[in-house]
């Protein structure tokens, strides 16, 4: 019988609530460093699930976009991975200044059997939560069809809102200072649809939680090579105690190792960094291809969660017909559909007919359209970067 994430993440709450308790108090009585820091690990585990259960219960809110949050909790599971990940990492690094603290002044363990029997249950509780999300790990990385094909809904074509309410105007060209009749002048369709193989919503999050689970257990097994060696060598090689500080460090860069990819993808998602995987310039260049199509700016991809793709793209078309701007439209969406791109936004502006057939003395990169009337700050200028 299949686990829900939130039944999951209650069956580890429960068990590092108590594992921390325990860890922390044999840790204080027996001065065993690696104990406690595992201690304060498991502490932090326990705020990161508080994060992830907060964040998988919000995003399962349905229709929840509102004026805030336009796309409403997509992305919140997101921010709860770059948050365990920043956490994970700050408490790696306060267990190296122990750590060193440590080789300048050793620190006698006074029971090491006793440390011996508390890292094996920790080990123990820890491979039990390894088990319990292990199989959601997995899954979200066996499942991520991000270039896959398979929605069957249709795109639906909308005309902006500006237009809808003022409906054909007179178009003006930023170069021109003639006027023509022009319909359509810049239209924005928006298209979005489903995807059949979306199973990877929370993957930063629940690998957020994995790790830390992860760095547990080996937090655990570090716990338990120092106090065997401490158990085991005679007293009078004092070097021996140096072992509780030293596996601290071994296993903290391990912990660091694994975390620091968690970081840098969930902190690209959200400074909506282009994908990795996707070439822009390839897929501009065929872009440019679609008909009636004279060239094409601001071309922006961006996740809007792990595994759900966003573009944007403006269009300089060589006529105002709304059937050739379709024809357009149908062509870019296609294409970016290929991409992995699957809720698109397309704005048309259309060339003047007096610069029809010639070479327009524009940048690229510029907008046809001004973003207001009476406007000229430098903001508006470039208000399609």
């Amino acid at each position: 019988m299949s686990l829900s994430k939130t039944f999951r993440m209650l069956i580890l709450l429960s068990l590092n609530v108590s594992f921390f308790v325990l860890e922390l108090v044999f840790g204080l009585l027996t001065g065993s460093l690696a104990l406690v820091a595992d201690s304060f690990h498991m502490l932090s585990d326990v705020a990161s699930q508080v994060v992830a259960l907060v964040a998988i219960r919000l995003a399962l809110k349905k229709g929840s976009s509102n004026v805030l949050l336009s796309y409403g909790w997509q992305r919140v599971e997101t921010v709860g991975a770059f948050v365990n990940a920043t956490t994970l990492l700050a408490l790696c690094f306060t267990i190296f200044l122990d750590a060193l603290e440590r080789f300048a002044k050793p620190n006698e363990i006074e029971n090491p059997k006793l440390v011996l029997i508390v890292g094996c249950v920790g080990l123990a509780a820890n491979l039990v939560g390894l088990l319990v999300v292990g199989h959601d790990h997995s899954h979200s990385h066996s499942h991520d069809h991000g270039w896959s094909s398979h929605s069957h809904s249709s795109a639906t074509v909308e005309l902006s809102p500006v237009l809808a309410e003022e409906g054909p105007a007179h178009s003006h060209s930023k170069k021109s200072s003639s006027h023509s009749h022009d319909h359509d002048t810049s239209h924005s369709y928006s298209h979005s649809h489903g995807h059949a193989h979306d199973h990877s919503s929370g993957d930063l999050n629940m690998r957020g939680v994995f790790l830390h689970v992860l760095g547990d257990a080996l937090g655990s097994v570090g716990v338990i090579i120092s106090s065997l060696i401490i158990w085991l060598v005679p007293d009078e090689y004092r070097g021996k105690y140096y072992a509780d500080p030293i596996a601290s460090i071994v296993f903290t860069a391990i912990i660091v190792y694994t975390t620091v990819p968690l970081l840098m993808s969930s902190g690209h998602i959200l400074l909506q960094g282009t994908p990795r995987g996707v070439d822009v310039d390839s897929l501009a260049a065929k872009l440019r291809k679609a008909p009636h199509v004279t060239t094409l700016h601001d071309l922006h991809i961006w996740h809007l969660r792990s595994s759900k793709l966003i573009a944007s793209v403006h269009l300089v078309l060589s006529t105002p017909d709304p059937s050739a701007q379709r024809e357009c439209v149908a062509y870019v969406k296609r294409v970016l559909h290929d991409a992995g791109v699957h809720s698109s936004t397309v704005q048309v502006e259309v060339l003047e007919k007096e610069e029809q057939g010639v070479q327009v003395e524009k940048n690229e990169f510029d907008c046809l359209l001004p973003c207001g009337p009476g406007t000229g700050t430098k903001e508006c200028e470039t208000c399609c970067d």
